[in-house]
């Protein structure tokens, strides 16, 4: 039966290659039309895709939140990434610990979205390895949480890994990872150094239009051994900067370095004002969690997206880099970039409170070819001697970089109060800086004969003549965090025995959480008591009464906002009264100075009496107190 029925199949091939074929197939069903073959799907041109990160702080606070968002956010895109990358400071405080708690803390987190062989890292100074000495003990600690899943895919040794150096393939292209230890400015060993230089000469070599890939903390730091390969790019974190800052691109070194932006807290100009309000009362410099979505083509084509995980947003336009985009992106660039502006609806208030009281309220301006706006520059001109000089500034930092393309922004957003000020002829100037210039225009207000060449937007003027006092201010209403606040005088209070500290506040919303920056000079070893009253008519008949809340901290780390309380709590009036349970140990909490007229809606005591200085201090939803509290002479 089977010989006969193969001798058919043979001859119906036989006459089907000659043009013929059987009338009528006896037994055989009727067949179906063929169905048509799907066309195979067009191959996509991108051979790579990736996130990079830096700054995420694992243990600092909102900074699981943070993480998670960015990530989140990746991960949603049509291409999610095929590799994750971490730029540095991955935890907070494991450089001071030596404790493993906060990398495992970043391994859940993260492996919630990627696979222990789609991450690379590189560790920074300070948060991961602070000290060039147990450098190789830190990358340990590291490693182990971590575990080896996470190292398979290296190609460098162990050795040279815990030296600082690591290097992998991804889809065929090359990424070093170079860490750096002992402060800020870093340190790699020289033979480390020169391993790097040849690594990075070989992947060169191989295709030198081909971008090789380099994750370094501190920006800078590998400029000269970078100079002479166009095609590296190398990200990098540190100093908290936004993404939406044009210069947070640049290729002025011979190479294209890329900030990250950070997933942490963020800085308004990065190190570049530390000795000068360098956060600028931004509030809630916490709701930042920004990265690059990085693709490269088939051409090597390099295209990076910059994400904010906050709002789930793209900011600002694609930048692009490959061959023959090698020198785009460098800083000759702010010599033609459109200025940002304000339109011709923004809106300037300026109110007259009694005869020497003078609170300015404005809109943002719109972002130029630079960016947003960082900071805002206000100015109260008074006339002596028939000129116009500056009698008072304040500078104001922007919130446009948590605002994605300038959507939701309140209307008069911005506001601060000048006291002690000539009202009888002046005048007030709004400007607004981004990373390379001033705006092309200001809101400005006269009440004198002080012109300016191109002023802008609505201004309205208003007088309160009923107003008792001049010595009464207040902060516009925002949902904040935390107010940040540095001086060039900065100090910080030593305790004594019997020594309090206290601070008094009014939040007009529910707020969780109250944070203060304490200082314990490197080391952790201090020790801090808090106890939470509901104001009560003075400092002495409050303390007397019913603590609200308490909380007790010890082993903290200098120069660092903690969250000192941590429950749920109606608006209202309170008083946080701070002790140590051993003055010995030195403990201390900052407080500064504060510029005559400024008021930060809250009073700070030691002992029972006001300061003349201010803790640093802050709450959930810091807003204007529901009880005016007075603006310091």
């Amino acid at each position: 039966m089977k010989k006969l029925i193969s001798i058919i199949t043979v001859l119906m091939v036989f006459l089907l290659m000659f043009g013929c074929a059987p009338t009528e197939l006896p037994t055989q069903a009727p067949t179906q039309a063929p169905t048509e073959t799907p066309a195979p799907e067009q191959q996509s041109d991108v051979l790579l895709t990736f996130l990079a990160v830096s700054d995420t702080h694992i243990g600092d606070k909102y900074t699981k939140e943070s993480m998670e968002s960015i990530l989140e956010y990746a991960s949603s895109f049509d291409i999610p990434p095929e590799a994750y990358l971490f730029a540095g400071d991955l935890t907070d405080t494991t450089g001071s610990t030596k404790s493993a708690v906060q990398v495992n803390t970043f391994r859940s987190i993260y492996e919630k979205y990627g696979d222990p062989d789609q991450m690379l890292y590189c560790l920074g100074p300070t948060h991961d390895t602070p000290s060039a000495s147990d450098a190789v003990k830190f990358r340990q600690i590291y490693r182990d949480a971590l575990g080896e899943d996470y190292f398979k895919d290296d190609i460098t040794d162990t050795e040279t890994a815990l030296k600082g150096l690591r290097h992998r393939i991804i889809n065929g292209f090359h990424f070093f990872m170079v860490d750096w230890e002992g402060g800020n400015n870093g340190n790699l060993e020289r033979d480390t150094l020169k391993q790097l230089r040849t690594m990075v000469e070989e992947a060169s070599n191989e295709d030198k239009n081909k971008p090789i890939f380099v994750l370094t903390h501190v920006p800078g730091v590998l400029d000269s051994t970078f100079r002479r390969y166009p095609q590296v790019v190398c990200m990098t974190g540190h100093v908290h900067n936004s993404v939406a800052r044009e210069d947070s691109i640049s290729q002025d070194s011979g190479f294209t370095n890329l900030h990250c932006g950070g997933a942490n807290y963020y800085r308004v100009d990065g190190y570049n004002r530390f000795t000068d309000n360098p956060f600028l009362d931004l509030g809630d410099i916490y709701n930042f969690a920004q990265g690059l979505y990085v693709q490269v083509d088939k051409d090597y084509n390099v295209t990076i997206k910059r994400l904010d995980g906050i709002n789930k947003a793209v900011i600002g336009e694609e930048w692009t880099v490959g061959p023959g985009r090698y020198d785009v992106y460098k800083k000759d660039r702010k010599n033609t970039a459109e200025k940002l502006t304000f339109g011709r609806y923004a809106k300037l208030k300026v109110e007259e409170i009694g005869t020497s009281s003078l609170k300015v309220s404005f809109d943002n301006a719109t972002a130029g070819g630079a960016g947003p706006a960082l900071y805002y520059s206000v100015e109260l001109l008074a006339k002596s001697g028939g000129t116009y000089r500056v009698a008072q500034k304040k500078d104001l930092g922007s919130r446009q970089v948590f605002y994605p393309n300038d959507e939701g922004i309140p209307a008069l957003n911005y506001s601060c109060t000048f006291t002690g000020a000539e009202l009888s002829d002046y005048a007030v100037v709004v400007t607004a800086y981004d990373c390379w210039n001033k705006s092309a225009n200001a809101l400005v207000y006269t009440n004198g004969s002080y012109s300016h060449d191109s002023p802008a937007g609505e201004i309205e003027h208003v007088k309160h003549e009923s107003q008792s006092s001049p010595e009464v201010g207040e902060i516009t209403p925002v949902a904040q965090k935390i107010s940040f606040n540095y001086t060039s005088d900065t100090k910080t209070s030593n305790y004594t025995k019997d020594y309090s500290m206290a601070v008094r506040f009014c939040p007009n919303y529910q707020f969780t959480d109250v944070y203060l920056r304490c200082s314990s000079w490197g080391d952790t070893v201090g020790s801090l008591d808090f106890t939470l009253y509901k104001w009560d008519t003075d400092y002495q008949t409050t303390v007397q009464g019913d603590a609200v809340d308490t909380h007790s901290m010890s082993g903290y780390k200098g120069s660092t906002v903690y969250t000192v309380l941590d429950g749920a709590y109606e608006a209202g009036e309170y008083l946080l009264v701070i002790t140590t349970p051993n003055y010995a140990e030195g403990v201390g909490l900052y407080h500064y100075g504060l510029a005559s007229g400024e008021n930060k809606g809250y009073i700070s005591y030691e002992n029972g009496k006001e300061m003349s200085t201010q803790l640093y201090f802050g709450w959930t939803n810091t807003a204007t107190c529901e009880i005016p509290y007075k603006i310091y002479p």
